[in-house]
């Protein structure tokens, strides 16, 4: 019979962290800096620095901080799924134009056009 090692990884974790890399940054839920490395989908020998973000501990349960949340109460920008376009806080495109953005899960999309050719796929 095989033990089965118990993993701080499979624990839920109720503080979460910003893990900057090279190239990305992740929001993860950890107990600590080294377990938010850890966590992270960012490579850790990427890893620039680790903060905590205390104001995000309540997303803790649903395992992500919503990008509605992060784009409209912290001025975050996120790229439209489907074609790319920023989708920002104050909802224009690069020329300016208003964006009406849809969020679901995770995802941000720059309109209602875009959720629904993502969904097609």
């Amino acid at each position: 019979m095989r033990k089965v090692r118990k993993s701080s990884k499979l624990a839920f974790a109720p503080f979460a962290f910003e893990v900057n890399g090279e190239e990305y940054w992740d929001i993860v839920f950890a107990f600590n800096e080294q377990d938010a490395m850890e966590r992270s989908c960012i490579d850790e020998e990427s890893v620039i620095s680790t903060s905590r973000l205390p104001d995000f501990d309540m997303y803790w349960q649903l395992g992500y901080v919503p990008p509605q949340v992060l784009i409209e109460d912290h001025g975050w920008r996120y790229e439209c799924v489907n074609c790319y376009t920023e989708v920002n806080w104050y909802f224009e495109d690069d020329e300016g134009e208003p964006l009406k953005p849809v969020f679901v899960g995770r995802n941000a999309f720059c309109s209602s056009e875009c959720c629904n050719q993502w969904d097609s796929y």
